[in-house]
């Protein structure tokens, strides 16, 4: 399992899980913020759900819930700062929690997980930590946004050399 994770870290390859076709509800995680918008990669992101997820309720993270706006309802946004380099503020991890807590409230089960291309992995980890069995589509975005506030996130070398190390510390927190 722990492979996977690296391998969607470094390649932007990862496990599809599932069939899409099965989920009651959706979770969006955002990568990267920017101070003027969604920013790019959270735009690319909102596409993919704008296209593939209809009709299912959204449980989408500000940044893609500002993207995806007007566009199609959203039934729950998460809203938060956006993570530090520290790994501070609205982290992925707190992310899902809130999205279980929506669901369990409204009765879902089975989450599609949209998620970057290179982050989906370990989001898709956190999930199962949490309880959640989350489904995972093919075709996820794989673009970065080189304008990001945080810098891990705009290339895929400075996201490898932020979140390998990161992975170790998640594993030893419990949250991996």
């Amino acid at each position: 399992m722990m492979m996977n994770v690296i391998r969607a870290t470094l390649t932007g390859t990862y496990e599809v899980i599932g069939n899409p076709m099965n989920a009651d509800c959706v979770i969006g995680q955002s990568f990267g913020a920017s101070e003027h918008g969604p920013g790019a990669a959270n735009i690319h992101l909102a596409s993919f759900i704008l296209d593939n997820c209809q009709g299912r309720p959204l449980i989408l993270q500000s940044e893609i819930a500002d993207a995806v706006m007007g566009a199609a309802p959203v039934a729950c946004v998460v809203q938060g700062k956006p993570s530090t380099a520290g790994g501070g503020e609205l982290d992925s991890w707190r992310v899902l929690e809130e999205a279980a807590d929506y669901m369990k409230q409204n009765q879902f089960s089975r989450p599609l997980l949209v998620a970057h291309a290179y982050h989906v992995g370990r989001v898709a980890m956190q999930a199962k930590r949490q309880g959640l069995e989350p489904i995972v589509p093919p075709g996820l975005p794989r673009a970065f946004d080189a304008k990001s506030t945080q810098p891990w996130t705009r290339n895929p070398r400075s996201w490898a050399a932020r979140e390998i190390p990161g992975l170790a510390y998640l594993r030893f927190k419990g949250r991996l």
